[in-house]
């Protein structure tokens, strides 16, 4: 019988923090260099003449892009992260303990001391605002929170316009400071082989059931597609051939692109891996975020497209957004039964996905024939930002899957299941029934009909 060396809970754990410490740099990096592109330097002018009152203009690099960069660097330097500069450092400490990687974090820990403190010193109300602790201020204040706390908060600030002036210098210089020290830290570490190694495990692909000898292993994969903000569930190099990633990547726009997800990484989201804020069309309405809590639309069909707005008493408000684009219930059963296989793969192994029951759900990943069974999703949802994925045994011998995607349910077995009974008017009501095996365009039932 084949025997399969995967990587242990712990190994994948390690390998997956890694990976998503440097893949956020890179992150960071792209938004860096768009904002160099777009007026990346900021400044201070100050003015001073007899009689006049002392003025002051601060000059802020690209508003949104800047914004952007602030975000995408917070998992990073944010206290409590696992992916924390300090937090990969210690780990590195834990497998190398060279006299060489030691000055190396002397000379880390140091620069980002003197990142955190910056050059000038700030007093408001007698105590002193860092740079670290201005940007955690603004983050919490102005960037992830809502509209009404955030603009509070800066009518606060502009009652001092020159101290405010010099807190937003402060907290963009931060930011590009830190960017630079990220950036050079993830090389440091990189030149020096200080970070932990890979695991070994056998290159062996669930897709394709390829081996090392016949195709190529150079990247991991996340099981449901990163553009849905998952970070956390990815399958290591060696588990999906590089062939199989460029197979899937277009399909796995197009349904990112559609009706629900379109909607829900746009809520869900705070940044894509572009490091850009997320944005989505669907039909005469243009979304797009400006900040992790703030939304803005741009109608192109006049008032009619418009959602309709209410307001309360406390100030807030409520609306509907609605939308339409084009729905391709096989490229999204495609991406579905990847995230299945590749979920199984983390919880039971790749030997338990290899077998030969799964080669059906292989077929329908690679091509979108060959399954013949039904996917159910779930008419009313409750959006939110969680991904769960539940597994299970069938009567017929096959497996099903059970996935919350963003609050929406999914249901479909792994294995094929040749049934085709009409579905009942109950289960009609709930959800919307699609026939994996059928190429027309939903619906494919009717709840009249049932």
């Amino acid at each position: 019988m084949l025997e399969i060396h995967d990587l242990s809970k712990e190994e994948l754990e390690q390998e997956t923090r890694i990976y998503r410490f440097l893949h956020q740099i890179n992150i960071v990096q792209d938004s860096a260099k768009r904002l160099e592109k777009k007026g990346g330097n900021l400044g201070i002018q100050i003015k001073a003449e007899e009689k006049n009152p002392f003025q002051m203009e601060f000059r802020p690099p690209h508003f949104q892009t800047s914004t952007e960069l602030a975000v995408v660097i917070e998992p990073l330097v944010h206290r409590f992260s696992d992916i924390h500069y300090e937090a990969i450092i210690k780990l590195c400490l834990m497998q190398n303990n060279s006299q060489e990687l030691q000055a190396l974090v002397a000379e880390a820990t140091a620069a980002a001391e003197r990142i955190k403190k910056g050059a000038i010193q700030l007093v408001l109300n007698g105590d002193e605002r860092t740079p670290d602790w201005i940007y955690n201020r603004f983050m919490d204040k102005m960037v992830n929170v809502g509209d009404l706390e955030a603009r509070e908060y800066e009518q606060n600030l502009n009652r001092d316009p020159i101290m405010r002036d010099l807190l937003m210098f402060q907290f963009y210089d931060y930011c590009m400071n830190m960017t630079r020290f990220l950036v050079w830290l993830k090389r440091a570490l990189k030149d020096g082989r200080f970070l932990p190694k890979g695991a070994l495990r056998d290159h062996l692909c669930i897709l394709c059931c390829r081996t090392g000898d016949e195709a190529v292993f150079t990247k991991v994969e996340h099981t449901l597609p990163e553009a849905l903000g998952n970070t956390h569930s990815v399958l290591p190099r060696g588990y999906c051939c590089n062939d199989c990633q460029v197979i899937m990547a277009p399909v796995e726009s197009k349904v990112m692109e559609s009706i629900p997800f379109a909607m829900t990484k746009l809520l869900f989201t705070k940044h894509t891996k572009a490091g850009r804020f997320p944005s989505a069309k669907l039909g005469a309405v243009h979304y797009k975020k400006m900040k992790p809590n703030h939304l803005r639309m741009e109608d192109f069909a006049g008032k009619k497209a418009r959602p309709k707005v209410e307001g309360s008493e406390n100030g807030r408000v409520s609306f509907n957004l609605s939308g339409a684009s084009k729905f391709d219930h096989i490229a999204l059963g495609r991406v579905l039964v990847k995230a299945a296989l590749g979920g199984m793969s983390l919880e039971k192994g790749r030997k338990y996905v290899l077998n030969r029951r799964f080669d059906a759900a292989r077929e329908f990943v690679k091509t979108g024939k060959g399954l013949h069974v039904r996917l159910l999703m779930g008419k009313k949802s409750s959006p939110n930002s969680r991904m769960v994925a539940q597994y299970q045994h069938l009567t017929n011998g096959g497996v099903g899957a059970l996935m919350l995607v963003h609050g929406i349910e999914f249901v479909f077995a792994v294995t094929p299941v040749p049934d085709e009974t009409m579905p009942s008017l109950d289960v009609l009501d709930k959800v919307e029934v699609f026939d994996l095996w059928n190429p027309d365009p939903p619906p494919h039932y009717h709840a009249g009909a049932a």
